[in-house]
């Protein structure tokens, strides 16, 4: 799903959000998670709920949050085009990058890590 449908997803099919990060035990955890199911599914970027969709100079959590932490990956987030189209929608890594943050067109058919209000987390593909 593209980033916005994985979004409407988490809300309305999981009661919760994409995912969102409040400190580094949560990213430390989640990159656990993401280790187990990594073998599993295959894929490569999961997306999370941050972009900077209509607020290009500030990036923010889908579900308002307000975390301080942050988890980029060497030189992102990316303010280059690729193909004409700007990354404005970020995505949690596995394999080689476990745990790090990249950005991506919000256009790209990817899988997606919903988070409840309960803070339980499910994938979806």
């Amino acid at each position: 799903m593209s980033w916005s449908e994985a979004d409407l997803y988490c809300r309305e099919a999981q009661k919760g959000r994409l995912l969102s990060y409040v400190d580094k035990a949560e990213s430390d955890l989640v990159t656990k998670w993401l280790r187990r199911i990594r073998y599993f599914l295959g894929f490569r970027y999961y997306w999370i709920g941050f972009s900077n969709l209509g607020h290009e100079l500030s990036w923010e959590w889908s579900d308002n949050i307000q975390s301080p932490f942050e988890a980029w990956a060497e030189g992102e987030p990316s303010k280059i085009a690729t193909n004409s189209m700007k990354k404005h929608c970020a995505t949690v890594n596995t394999s080689p990058l476990w745990g790090q943050w990249t950005t991506e067109n919000c256009a790209y058919q990817l899988p997606f890590i919903c988070k409840s209000k309960s803070r339980k987390l499910s994938y979806a593909c």
